[in-house]
């Protein structure tokens, strides 16, 4: 928990919701100035990751979350432009996305078990539950694909549309494979490119 050094007061909306901060921080030794609240946002969730509590697992199992949505991706991409995906991968999927489902709604059970005895890391808390929301609408994504062919959908045709889908697949793919080191490594600058 960060203890606040010498101050002043000003409102920050975060989450939809105003919150109150402080221009200074002490964090870990380190005073921190918030003319940059990404900046300390980062800090406190990087902190959230090494609680020692409930926010301590609920981060391991945002890796975990990370960790099967690769997984994932791996069965899925292969058949993003044919639909062709086997009923073994399909139903493979399916049973990783409920896995991905139950670990969702075990950090929110451990963040609110957290935030009980910890009030004033709300900001923080809701940060890592957006996060943890957004890895799991990313499996859901994912396992969408394996129905395209159910719903009507035929092969994506060669040419400029299917480049481009490509291109973005291809910096998705690369941007999960990032995200978790980046969190584990702390890597602020890696996080906002």
């Amino acid at each position: 928990m960060a203890a606040l050094g010498s101050f002043r007061r000003y409102s920050v909306v975060f989450g939809g919701i105003q919150w109150g901060s402080a221009a200074r921080i002490n964090h870990g030794g380190k005073t921190a100035h918030l003319d940059d609240l990404e900046s300390v946002m980062w800090m406190e969730l990087i902190n959230i990751f090494r609680g020692g509590d409930e926010l301590e697992e609920a981060g391991n199992d945002l890796f975990e979350m990370l960790r099967i949505v690769r997984e994932m991706a791996g069965i899925v991409r292969p058949h993003v432009f044919e639909h062709r995906i086997s009923l073994e991968e399909r139903n493979r999927v399916y049973e990783l996305d409920i896995q991905v489902n139950e670990l969702e709604r075990k950090v929110r059970k451990r963040v609110v078990a957290h935030l009980s005895l910890n009030p004033t890391q709300v900001p923080y808390c809701l940060l890592l539950m957006t996060l943890v929301k957004d890895v799991e609408r990313v499996g859901d994504y994912i396992k969408n694909v394996t129905e395209v062919s159910d719903l009507g959908g035929g092969p994506v045709p060669t040419g400029k549309l299917r480049d481009e889908l490509e291109q973005l697949i291809n910096i998705a793919s690369k941007l999960m494979e990032e995200v978790e080191d980046v969190l584990r490594r702390q890597d602020r600058e890696r996080a906002t490119d």
